[in-house]
């Protein structure tokens, strides 16, 4: 693929409800393929009408992860998904883009006191983008497992969820459906402060 030549005056910044366009967006730019929960704050880039990069926020689903930096549960969101199509890749357009996403939670959003993200290290995310947009490493998390199709990636609350609707285990599910359990590396936990 080649690299659109674009400025970052070009381009429109807007929050906006799912859509048939950010699904397949997702599908087709995303390493997990999918938007994730329910729920979200979306903030898409469009370049000529056309979804160039996107952002979702939700509030975290482990209690743990507000307990420890002290807030409830609806102070804070947390960053799920972050996603550039490849041909707009372009130096400083990540940590552009994600500091136009958190002007828009800070406007939308004015009860969120803090940002949560994790850079995992197993897709060669070190975090690179939240270091360049002042988000503060909050130590690191232990290495977890993922499934594999061996063209997807899909995480294990995912599967534990599809095999409790089927009345299955979480491994009974992945082997029938010819799944390959992969162990991943360490996630780094960014928080940026309001």
């Amino acid at each position: 693929t080649h690299n659109v030549d674009f400025s970052f005056t070009d381009l429109t910044i807007a929050d906006e409800k799912t859509s048939k366009e950010l699904h397949c967006f997702m599908a087709t730019n995303h390493y997990l393929a999918n938007i994730g929960r329910s729920g979200s704050y979306r903030v898409i880039a469009r370049h000529n009408d056309k979804i160039i990069a996107a952002a979702i926020f939700s509030h975290p689903t482990r209690k743990e992860s507000y307990d420890r930096l002290n807030v409830n549960k609806s102070q804070i969101l947390e960053l799920t998904r972050f996603c550039i199509h490849e041909s707009y890749h372009k130096k400083n357009f990540a940590s552009w883009f994600l500091s136009r996403c958190i002007k828009m939670v800070k406007i939308n959003y004015p009860m969120i006191r803090v940002l949560l993200s994790f850079a995992d290290n197993s897709f060669n995310h070190s975090g690179t983008i939240y270091k360049a947009s002042n988000w503060k490493h909050d130590g690191d998390i232990k290495p977890d497992y993922w499934y594999s199709d061996g063209l997807n990636w899909f995480h294990k609350k995912s599967i534990w969820d599809l095999a409790v609707k089927n009345g299955q285990k979480e491994a009974e599910y992945a082997t029938n459906r010819g799944l390959i359990k992969t162990m991943g590396r360490k996630k780094s936990r960014f928080v940026y402060w309001f």
